[in-house]
């Protein structure tokens, strides 16, 4: 979610939360609504996925971790998460586009 801060310094956008900052650009016609749409929904469900994951590894008495292995998933987890990643690759190529970063 790098990239949505980076957007939201270029355009003076004040807020903090990523979710805030989203809306603000799709606001502002920076981002599509769809795609904003999108970024905030793929957000909530890879933080829900990482915590689901932390309180499983308390359960079992183990220090919680931030790595979250794909084979561990369900098929439906390991599905949305494959959304999630098609939405994060579509950003991305937003951001090389505005940023130019295929020219450096």
């Amino acid at each position: 979610m790098h990239g949505v801060r980076a957007l939201a310094l270029q355009q003076g956008v004040a807020d903090s939360g990523t979710a805030e900052r989203v809306r603000r650009l799709v606001e502002r016609g920076v981002l599509d609504a769809a795609l904003g749409r999108d970024l905030v929904e793929a957000l909530h469900y890879l933080m829900g996925l990482k915590l689901r994951h932390q309180l499983r590894q308390r359960a079992a008495g183990e220090a919680p971790t931030n790595l979250v292995r794909p084979s561990d998933l369900s098929t439906m987890d390991r599905d949305q998460f494959k959304d999630a990643l098609a939405i994060n690759k579509r950003f991305r190529a937003l951001l090389r586009q505005r940023f130019r970063l295929d020219a450096l």
